[in-house]
């Protein structure tokens, strides 16, 4: 299969030489890479230009945006522009361990049926050293007990209470990129999902995303992130779960999955308004609609609620200001 990378920098000249390295020294070689960069000044695209010069096997696609656009629509044109039937998606400060392309690709052959993964990483400092035995799962609710919850076929509550996906960790086949469609003027901190949310959305309503638990990436964290799990140098708060009673998730978002599962990102959104606040056999007579809407899986998201409610009745029992599942 052919394989592209679509990268997006902006001011990247400080990590942007070690990620492509990375990249361009896997155990699978890719086949192309496409740079779009946002504007940046201090000799992002130089450094670009001499890897692409020192690397012919690989195809360069660069660009350069003028004025900058913005991270979501820089990835949606970079994405556009892969030519692969497999396409990663990179950050432009993390490292990729040499074989992360060939598990990646592995794992996709054998699974046929998946049209998106996400894959596990480790955390890094500016310094590139580790500092936490926690991974990026871990940081994005995708830990022990958030897996068990994907795992029951929850994934879509997930992915909507919290963004779970990190485009760093994410390959997807090129067949996938007419089923979704970025918000292209969403930035972060806005109510919009960005690129990666939305992509990660998409899969999970169609029941096509996937999960590598092995970490084939180092993610960094630095001062200067644009976006990412956490901007900050120090380490990422990783006890970060999946909170069953949380305000509802973004309207917005709902405009980016698919149709025939809104029905049930909108049920979810009364799930979480009444289950923090009714007893729990109020939610018990809520059990018709959770048949109807969960079809196979309403009796599970009928216990998983009225476990919340009875714990938030007595919680002061159990001497915890709230249910949070923890790794």
């Amino acid at each position: 299969m052919k394989t592209s990378v679509a990268i997006c920098t902006y001011n990247g000249a400080k990590y942007i030489e070690e990620q492509l390295r990375s990249i361009v020294h896997q155990t699978h070689r890719v086949n192309e890479i496409v740079v779009f960069d946002d504007g940046s000044t201090g000799g992002t695209l130089e450094i670009v230009e001499k890897v692409r010069r020192e690397t012919p096997e690989i195809n360069f696609n660069i660009s350069l945006n003028k004025p900058n656009i913005g991270v979501c629509a820089n990835f949606d044109k970079a994405i556009h522009q892969c030519t692969g039937d497999i396409i990663f998606l990179s950050d432009q400060d993390d490292v990729w361990l040499k074989n992360k392309v060939e598990t990646v690709l592995d794992w996709l052959e054998t699974h046929p049926q998946m049209s998106v993964v996400l894959t596990n990483g480790y955390f890094i400092n500016s310094q590139g050293e580790s500092f936490t035995d926690k991974k990026t799962f871990d940081a994005v609710g995708l830990n022990e007990e958030g897996l068990k919850y994907f795992n029951m076929g929850f994934a879509l509550e997930m992915f909507l209470l919290v963004n779970s996906a990190t485009g760093a960790a994410m390959a997807f086949r090129k067949s996938f990129i007419p089923e979704f469609k970025i918000v292209t003027n969403a930035t972060p901190g806005d109510n919009s999902p960005l690129h990666d949310e939305v992509i990660a959305l998409t899969a999970v309503a169609k029941g096509v995303l996937g999960l590598i638990e092995e970490p084939l990436f180092k993610y960094r964290i630095h001062s200067s992130q644009q976006v990412g799990i956490d901007s900050i140098e120090e380490a990422p708060d990783t006890s970060r779960g999946i909170e069953p009673v949380m305000p509802k998730p973004s309207i917005i978002e709902y405009d980016v999955i698919p149709a025939d599962v809104k029905d049930r990102a909108l049920f979810g959104d009364k799930r979480f308004k009444y289950r923090d606040s009714f007893l729990s056999y109020k939610v018990l007579t809520h059990a018709k609609e959770y048949k109807r809407v969960y079809q196979k899986l309403w009796f599970k998201a009928l216990s998983w609620d009225i476990m919340v409610a009875n714990y938030r009745q007595f919680k002061d029992i159990f001497g915890h200001n709230s249910f949070v599942i923890r790794s």
